[in-house]
């Protein structure tokens, strides 16, 4: 069983094109054990001898194949289950770039009064450039995540 810091997702046989009712599992890109993370190319499904590869749609670790490769799955059947982290699966990759976005802006921001603070901060000169392009990415990042609203 899992224990309650985790959930699993499972990873069914998509349907692909409109009359398609089953796929062959073809090869797994994955081994059991394995980490995996959202858009990750884990297994390929054949579909009337055309080959589509299959995404993980969650971070976790790949738990089982429950789908060996050559076994033939309908639509939705079970091909295996990713264990994901609680605190992961409830926060999502989103937040996970959320966090380093704003991170990244947190840190520009703080950067100066430390810098006056401590003037040579060790002999390491950080750049204002360096800042402009660490306030850039994290505000890219969350507005990549927020849909472009920033």
């Amino acid at each position: 069983g899992t224990n309650g810091m985790s959930d699993i997702k499972a990873v069914t046989m998509p349907k692909i094109g409109l009359t398609m009712e089953e796929g062959t599992i073809a090869a797994w890109q994955v081994a059991e054990g394995d980490t995996v993370a959202p858009g990750q190319h884990i297994v390929d499904v054949e579909i009337e001898k055309s080959t589509n590869e299959v995404e993980a749609r969650a971070a976790g670790v790949l738990r089982r194949q429950v789908a060996e490769e050559g076994e033939v799955l309908p639509v939705g059947g079970l091909m295996a289950g990713i264990l994901v982290p609680v605190l992961l699966g409830w926060i999502g990759w989103r937040g996970t770039f959320v966090a380093c976005g704003a991170f990244c802006v947190i840190f520009a921001i703080m950067l100066q009064p430390i810098r006056n603070l401590l003037p040579n901060l060790g002999g390491i000169d950080i750049s204002p450039i360096v800042l402009v392009l660490l306030l850039q990415f994290g505000v890219r990042l969350l507005n990549e995540v927020s849909g472009g609203m920033m």
